[in-house]
């Protein structure tokens, strides 16, 4: 069985229950997260009880585009009032030597 997203923010990140090595750099405000959709990364997004989503670029825009573009909260003091249906994800850079991926955590 996968392992689940049990609380946020998170400590560390996995793919198939294998954690990886990868460590937080920054959290990403706007500006900086629509830098990061040019980059050929992947992103990942994390949800309370739910599997970690990792998605190509490709397969991330859409998602940008119709949902987390709208939802997209500052790193420090956020309101989920201020936000439609109360959720906002946080985006943060987590790097591990030059690979890069942009984690997105959901609150709610």
């Amino acid at each position: 069985m996968e392992r689940l997203v049990s609380k946020i923010p998170l400590v560390n990140i996995w793919k198939h229950d294998n954690i990886l090595d990868y460590k937080r750099e920054q959290y990403l405000g706007k500006e900086e997260f629509s830098a990061a959709l040019i980059d050929d990364t992947y992103f990942v997004i994390a949800d309370i009880n739910e599997k970690l989503k990792w998605y190509s670029k490709e397969e991330f825009y859409p998602i940008w585009k119709s949902d987390i573009k709208n939802h997209l909260g500052r790193s420090i003091g956020f309101n989920l009032e201020d936000f439609e249906n109360k959720y906002c994800y946080l985006a943060s850079i987590w790097s591990l030597k030059d690979s890069k991926i942009v984690v997105l955590e959901k609150y709610h």
